[in-house]
């Protein structure tokens, strides 16, 4: 469920960067987060 979470976060942030409603380098710092929590979510799954 979580991932599932991530991964409509990361549709929003697809829409904000193309609509150019908030800077690129914030959207791609929140990417990176969204990275990061998920590869953290993967690994407590294997």
């Amino acid at each position: 469920m979580l991932l599932e979470l991530i991964q409509l976060k990361r549709t929003e942030l697809s829409k904000y960067l193309q609509n150019h409603t908030f800077d690129e380098e914030l959207i791609r710092e929140k990417e990176r987060e969204l990275d990061l929590e998920e590869a953290r979510l993967r690994s407590k799954e294997s």
